[in-house]
């Protein structure tokens, strides 16, 4: 599906039944500035009933910081910001409206 001035997007349906888009940015489109995103399946456990889904990481400097002023603006946390080894300090929230995301500080390279 075309976006005037955006680009291109479609929706894919992975073989777990969770949903995803592809984009492709048009030739020049608006500026986001600095963004980093990062996408996880999150698939349910073993004999849980529930779908897979995708989640969707935001990095920022501080997961602390960034899951309060979530809180301040309605959302929750689902995980508690919380270091992961080789990996960065992680958080999960909620929205108002329910849709989850994930929060980055990655690890710095040695």
């Amino acid at each position: 599906m075309d976006i005037p001035e955006v680009g291109r997007i479609v929706p894919i349906v992975d073989p777990q039944g969770a949903a995803i888009s592809a984009f492709q940015p048009a030739a020049d489109p608006p500026s986001l500035g600095r963004v980093f995103l990062w996408d996880e399946l999150m698939a349910p456990p073993p004999g849980t009933p529930g779908p897979a889904r995708w989640v969707p990481y935001l990095a920022t400097a501080d997961v602390d910081a960034t899951g309060s002023r979530g809180a301040a603006l309605g959302g929750a946390a689902t995980v508690p910001p919380t270091d992961v080894a080789d990996t960065g300090r992680i958080a999960m929230l909620v929205d108002p409206s329910g849709a989850t995301f994930g929060l980055l500080a990655p690890a710095m390279a040695a």
